[in-house]
């Protein structure tokens, strides 16, 4: 248990650190985005630097992850306003979704299930079989896309 725990620490901060990386190089300057393209370019450069932009990007990374442990993931570029309570705000209706997908697994899914397996090899195996193939298909095609 403790390897598979390391081991999805490593995952995380692998994908954060490529996360992280992948929105440093996007093209486009959040300084400059915040300030519009008439501002200066002494003001978009202390803008850059009040942010935090013109440290390396190791260094931003490790003040980002360091803030994360202590719950602060930032600040919001574009909405000005901490990253944690855009999440926060976000937590009711995951959870209501999230409770509502469940509720649906238990009272149609399981039953369903328990019924083909009881009835092997009936209609209602055969249907539930080739609709699941279907949206099983249908799932890959819009995650590849």
């Amino acid at each position: 248990m403790i390897k598979k725990l390391i081991s999805m620490a490593a995952t995380l901060l692998v994908v954060s650190f490529l996360v992280f990386l992948a929105f440093a190089v996007i093209p486009g300057d959040p300084a400059t985005s915040k300030l519009g393209t008439e501002a200066t370019p002494a003001r978009v450069e202390a803008l850059r630097e009040e942010m935090g932009l013109n440290r390396p990007l190791p260094v931003r990374y490790a003040s980002w992850l360091a803030g994360m442990f202590r719950g602060d993931l930032g600040t919001s570029y574009s909405y000005s306003m901490p990253v944690t309570d855009m999440v926060a705000e976000k937590i009711p209706v995951t959870l209501t979704l999230t409770l509502m997908a469940f509720a649906m697994m238990v009272l149609i899914s399981i039953p369903l299930g328990l019924y083909t397996a009881k009835h092997e090899g009936g209609t209602a195996d055969h249907v539930v079989s080739v609709l699941n193939q279907i949206i099983m298909r249908f799932r890959l095609f819009f995650q590849v896309s």
